[in-house]
């Protein structure tokens, strides 16, 4: 819902749901890296990394790996 709520340029909402999703499932490697793509699509790289690096400290992934080293390389 998060995701679909950005394509349709809702910013505000999907930020809600994507920490709502944390609230809930703060042991959700998956709710952080998507937390950590809302920043992302709000030009908010600080907190963008530090989503990411929530998700790895909960487990090592690939896709919040990349999206750090990404971001970090520039």
């Amino acid at each position: 819902m998060g995701y679909r709520l950005l394509e349709m340029e809702k910013a505000d909402f999907a930020g809600q749901i994507f920490k709502m999703n944390v609230d809930y499932y703060p042991k959700s490697v998956n709710v952080y890296d998507s937390l950590g793509d809302f920043y992302l699509a709000s030009k908010n790289k600080d907190k963008a990394i530090g989503s990411f690096k929530k998700a790895l400290a909960i487990k090592e992934n690939p896709d919040s790996r990349k999206k750090i080293d990404d971001l970090t390389s520039n």
